[in-house]
């Protein structure tokens, strides 16, 4: 009997949606899109084809969003091939490799899901920061090593240091895990099943900012506050 075969179901489904959410947290990085189709494509085109666009972006619904109606459990076919992208060899390697990951894995599934529920129509004022934020990267980009970042918009981004105000020591976690939302939308995931919370805040001026990681703000360099259910209760929003 395999290891595979000792798990039960619901074990089974914990380690399923845990390499789809790695995977899709791979892409993500990969491929710099955002857009299900994009992650889609990308992913598709990294496998060669062997997986069908119908099938991942089924895989990301069901087992990233939380859809019922397409979340399937998919084919051991499928579920070897998705983790040779993640460097194993099969779905029981992937699953010898990752027992110690669930609480992180969690973390990332909250922070997908927070991030597609809260897409708004924000284009103006992104058009507007990077223009600008473009602008500045453009000017201090020139001859020193990209070991500093700077927030651009709603995220870090590498870069030259040039002894700018806003400009940071490259942290490459903080990179990676910084955003800010457009806010908070009612229905997403605020804590993981240890009470960690998965956004933090500030209050600056009468006016909240929400983050996805604790930290310093990126702008004010005041010390974020972790999400609260007052908060949320009060500010959370519906969302499209």
């Amino acid at each position: 009997m395999t290891k595979e075969k000792e798990l039960n179901s619901e074990e089974r489904e914990s380690f399923i949606q845990m390499l789809v959410a790695l995977v899709f947290d791979k892409v993500k990085k990969e491929s710099k899109r955002s857009s299900i189709n994009g992650l889609v494509t990308h992913l598709r085109d990294k496998l060669k084809g062997q997986i069908s666009d119908k099938t991942l972006e089924r895989l990301y619904k069901g087992y990233i969003l939380g859809r019922k109606k397409d979340k399937k459990t998919p084919q051991q076919y499928s579920l070897d091939i998705l983790s040779t992208y993640l460097g194993a060899t099969s779905f029981v390697d992937f699953q010898e490799k990752n027992k110690k990951e669930k609480e992180r894995v969690k973390r990332i599934i909250a922070l997908i899901i927070l991030e597609e529920k809260c897409k708004k129509n924000t284009m103006k004022y992104r058009i507007g920061i990077l223009f600008f934020a473009g602008l500045f990267l453009f000017i201090t980009l020139k001859h020193q090593e990209r070991n500093c970042m700077i927030w651009v918009g709603n995220h870090y981004e590498k870069i030259k240091c040039s002894g700018g105000k806003l400009e940071k020591s490259l942290d490459q976690e903080t990179l990676a895990e910084m955003k800010q939302l457009n806010g908070l939308c009612k229905g997403s995931t605020f804590f993981l099943p240890n009470d960690e919370p998965v956004v933090w805040y500030d209050k600056y001026h009468n006016k909240l900012t929400f983050f996805t990681k604790e930290g310093i703000h990126p702008t004010n360099g005041r010390t974020l506050k972790p999400v609260t259910p007052y908060i949320i209760n009060k500010y959370a929003e519906e969302c499209d």
